[in-house]
């Protein structure tokens, strides 16, 4: 029977293209979830632990600096009593894996007589060390001046005196790889800067400063290439070009910026000295050898970062735990946020910038939900006891630039605020610093034991 234009048509679709539609949607099925598993962090798993007990006698109040590839340890020896003036100050440096490269032994202060050590609550900068790790200069005080000591591989290759008057004018110093170090002293109301090579001084300059100014009210900071000086304080900061030749260093000020900064905290630097034409203001600002070059935003950075990096971590503190974190590459002036827009805290950043270690919370949600019902005063206690005993989950978790997360560790903190722990044999380790190699899959943190704070380790994780 032939069909006609009145025959009926069938409106199913031939077998083989019913097929190649099933096929078609079977493989798409598939590559969406290669996407999504090649997508999700990896767990991270243990490689080694190793202890620094065996290498150093280390207290648990000790200011761990993971600097490059390394860990810069400085210690203070039992003072038996003694004022913090008067203790020995040990400085390490050692691979993480645990090995000792070299060891040094500050010398004490030496005060004039008469002077009233409990009262004087010094606080010793953190000696400035050398790129390349080899290199350690440190201001000691010695009576009514300041030595300027210079170590190579732990052995001591030089010295100079420079003026000292009291805590605030301890040198702040930089030391390049050459063995020049940079060192600015301020004995107000002149402030002195001042190049070393060796134990001789090849050149000194004068910049003046307010007489009616508080206390460290200044803080000086050397570009890392040694061609400029950068002097800031409460309300901003004045660029200084620092010439290359000549015995006398002719500081003229470049300009002003009157910036909003803090210098609040211990430690804090009102602007970070990325290079002699990169500056970037702790308000987030970005400022070139002529001025500056991008507005504030409030993003703050890390007492972490690092001027000898090409990006450097930023942060908005969001709750009194809870931190919104950025990776800024001052160069281009471009950004990335890890894990888009949630709370985090940051750990450590790959010198390229192209991977970042961050802590993150986990369940925050339900956390946020206990926090209520435990500060809720109509809820009977008998109902809130369970509760307490509810530690908060958290991940370490490695994301890539431009913001996928690469690689996670499970680890759990009791309150955020006071820290994450690792839970190994049978003992919590509370995390203290954390380091990421260049290429992202290693991890590095250092921990030491709640109970015995001298038990430092460090536990190596790879993905």
């Amino acid at each position: 029977m032939t069909q006609d234009e009145s025959t009926p048509q069938s409106t199913r679709m031939p077998r083989k293209r019913r097929w190649r539609a099933a096929l078609a949607v079977m493989l798409l099925g598939a590559l969406a979830a290669g996407w999504w598993w090649f997508t999700r962090p990896k767990e991270m798993r243990l490689v080694s632990v190793i202890s620094l007990s065996d290498i150093i006698t280390i207290s648990g109040y000790t200011n761990f600096q993971p600097y490059n590839d390394r860990l810069l340890i400085p210690d203070l020896e039992d003072a038996n009593g003694n004022p913090l003036a008067l203790r020995k100050q040990i400085i390490a440096l050692c691979d993480w894996n645990g090995k000792l490269i070299w060891k040094i032994g500050l010398p004490t202060p030496e005060y004039l007589r008469g002077t009233n050590l409990s009262d004087y609550h010094y606080e010793p900068r953190l000696p400035s060390l050398s790129p390349d790790g080899c290199r350690l200069a440190a201001a000691i005080v010695d009576g009514s001046s300041q030595q300027i000591i210079h170590w190579k591989n732990g052995h001591r290759v030089g010295a100079v005196r420079l003026p000292y008057r009291d805590w605030e004018s301890i040198a702040t110093l930089r030391l390049h790889n050459s063995g020049r170090i940079y060192a600015w002293v301020h004995l107000r109301p002149t402030g002195y800067v001042y190049i070393i090579e060796g134990s001789r001084i090849i050149a000194t300059g004068e910049i003046s400063t307010s007489k009616s100014a508080e206390p460290g009210a200044y803080t000086g900071a050397f570009s890392p290439d040694g061609k400029a000086f950068v002097l800031g304080d409460k309300d901003g900061f004045t660029y200084y070009r620092l010439p290359t030749s000549g015995s006398k260093l002719s500081l003229s000020p470049v300009y002003t910026a009157r910036e909003r900064t803090d210098l609040s905290s211990s430690g804090s630097r009102p602007v970070l000295v990325m290079d002699s034409d990169l500056l970037l203001v702790r308000n987030g600002a970005i400022y070139n050898d002529h001025g500056r070059i991008s507005k504030a935003d409030e993003w703050q950075f890390g007492i972490r970062a690092s001027a000898d990096s090409k990006a450097v971590i930023q942060y908005k503190r969001e709750s009194e735990d809870s931190f919104r974190v950025r990776i800024m590459e001052p160069c281009i002036r471009r950004h990335w946020i890890p894990g888009g827009d949630q709370l985090e805290y940051s750990y450590d950043l790959s010198p390229d910038g192209r991977y970042v270690l961050v802590g993150k919370e986990a369940h925050r949600q339900l956390i946020t939900l206990i926090s209520k019902v435990m500060n809720n005063k109509h809820i009977p206690s008998s109902l809130k006891q369970p509760l307490n005993h509810m530690s908060r989950q958290a991940n370490l978790v490695v994301y890539e630039k431009p913001g996928h997360a690469r690689a996670r560790i499970r680890i759990s903190g009791e309150r955020w605020a006071n820290g994450l722990f690792i839970q190994y044999a049978n003992n919590r380790f509370l995390l203290r610093e954390a380091y990421i190699s260049r290429d992202g899959h290693t991890i590095k943190l250092l921990c030491n034991d709640i109970d015995n704070r001298s038990d430092m380790m460090i536990f190596t994780y790879t993905w």
